[in-house]
């Protein structure tokens, strides 16, 4: 039935609450998870592209050792876990990647770093 997950994170603890609802998932199904972080590149000004270039591959290599450290976790209990960093809107990025990759099931918490304050 699911025998593909895909989780996107971006590092919080709220995205991060979903975590053992993943475990129980892809236990049952035996099923392979894929972590997912997706960044947004700032698009600032010609003056600030050096930094902005170094920002984002500072920023791209902690979403990779974040998505390796929670991968282990979930290895440790003999599951098969991807991990994969893309750039672009997060929203339209993961639909992209789902339909590419034809992912089964998506598990995601209601909101991420941010939680509600974008709604207030």
């Amino acid at each position: 039935m699911f025998d593909t997950i895909l989780v996107p994170l971006d590092g919080s603890q709220l995205a991060e609450c979903v975590l053992p609802h993943v475990l129980a998932i892809a236990r049952s199904f035996d099923a392979e998870i894929t972590l997912l972080r997706m960044l947004e590149k700032n698009h600032a000004g010609t003056s600030a592209q050096l930094f902005d270039l170094l920002n984002w591959q500072i920023n791209k290599t902690k979403a990779a050792l974040y998505l390796e450290k929670t991968k282990a976790r979930f290895q440790e209990s003999g599951l098969q876990v991807r991990t994969t960093v893309l750039e672009g809107l997060v929203a339209e990025g993961i639909t992209e990647y789902v339909q590419k990759q034809g992912m089964k099931l998506i598990v995601l918490s209601s909101h991420g770093r941010n939680g509600l304050t974008q709604w207030g």
